[in-house]
């Protein structure tokens, strides 16, 4: 079996790498090709991808390595990438942004489409723009073509699933594959002293909600620790202050690095607008970290209140209140909490148990097609 994945479009391994992501986007891959698959990742990077050759372990890398205009690149990617296109069983793409490009190789060569999205960007738009904008609408057209156009979409909650099956795509096409926890990787590993009271890890952007967490914890001596980067970091570090008795923040992690600065946390807040699945908030629970999430899509379909985390509405107040009241729990019923927490996380999100998933996922797509070819 050989699959090919479309990155998203502009992002390369490079970038990948930049932002901390690039060991846990691969491992998924890495064990696919352990069972015997052949997997090849066509980037939108430049020759600067190949270096990391060795560290994708036998998996192939297609690239902009000859330094082509990225009209160029993106317009004829699919002759440019012909060999590796025309031997592949199966096309993936990792977002949906960029998929049309995944659909045009596919298309050329007969090849089945799987599109994988863990989010839909209407979602945002909506939340940002309204549902009257043009961006939103554009966006709703742009998501009802590529899923029209696919033989099977991917998708990480039942929520998405039953907002794609709206827009007249047939359910039998839509899979629902969370995204997965490396639990050996995300665990309790205990430590003698805690060092932050909270933990903040994502991009600093508006619809992350974190000026209304810094102004939760600004008239406290709650100790918050933020890691990540994004357009409104300078804005924030200037009005609530910038590495002090109080704040720290931290550009940039490695996913390797995150469970040691987790286990030196009390409790991961995610207070954001709106959310995909965020992998972030179930790696944090195989921690079994104290969770407090806003309760909005996408974390309200992992948290149940009270049961393995904690929602709160994305008012400063209101996470203010749900984090002291956390505070003031008995030892025993968080632990129990952030136990349940890593319990549902190992049930339903475990490497092991979405690399199955995604195998039956590819061998029923040959077994349809094989099906098709004989009729």
């Amino acid at each position: 079996m050989h699959l090919i994945m479309f990155f998203t479009k502009e992002m390369s391994l490079v970038g990948w790498d930049r932002v901390g992501i690039l060991n846990r986007e691969i491992t998924l891959y890495q064990r696919l090709l352990s069972k015997g698959y052949d997997i090849s990742f066509i980037t939108f990077g430049n020759k600067e991808d190949l270096t990391y050759i060795d560290l994708l372990g036998g998996i192939k890398i297609l690239c902009n390595k000859w330094g082509f205009p990225k009209y160029i690149y993106n317009n004829y990617l699919h002759i440019i990438h012909r060999k590796n296109l025309k031997s592949c069983n199966i096309i993936k793409t990792n977002q949906i942004y960029g998929a049309d490009i995944a659909i045009k190789s596919a298309k050329y060569y007969k090849k089945p489409i799987v599109v994988r999205l863990g989010y839909l960007p209407s979602d945002g738009y909506k939340v940002e723009f309204g549902v009257k904008s043009q961006k939103y609408k554009d966006s709703i057209i742009l998501e009802k073509n590529i899923f029209q156009k696919s033989q099977k979409v991917i998708t990480t909650t039942n929520r998405i699933s039953s907002m794609i099956a709206k827009n007249d795509v047939d359910i039998h096409k839509i899979n629902v594959i969370p995204n997965f926890v490396n639990c050996n990787l995300f665990n309790n590993n205990s430590i003698d002293e805690i060092e932050y009271d909270i933990i903040y890890i994502g991009r600093i952007a508006e619809e992350k909600n974190i000026k209304n967490l810094l102004e939760a914890i600004k008239k406290s001596n709650l100790r918050l620790l933020i890691i990540g980067n994004g357009p409104l970091k300078k804005e924030l570090m200037n009005s609530f202050g910038k590495n002090g008795n109080q704040i720290k923040w931290i550009d940039k992690v490695s996913n390797e690095e995150i469970p040691k600065y987790m286990n030196q946390s009390k409790i991961f807040v995610l207070p954001s607008f709106y959310e995909g699945h965020p992998k972030v908030l179930i790696e944090a629970m195989s921690c079994e970290m104290t969770v407090i999430v806003s309760n909005v899509q996408g974390n309200n379909d992992v948290i149940i209140d009270g049961e393995n985390g904690f929602l709160c509405d994305t008012s400063s107040e209101s996470i203010q209140k749900t984090i002291f009241n956390v505070l003031k729990m008995s030892e025993k019923k968080i632990n129990l909490i952030n136990i349940n927490a890593r319990r549902f996380v190992k049930d339903n999100y475990s490497l092991d148990k979405i690399v199955t998933m995604e195998m039956q996922l590819y061998e029923d797509i040959m077994n349809e097609n094989n099906s098709k070819n004989l009729a």
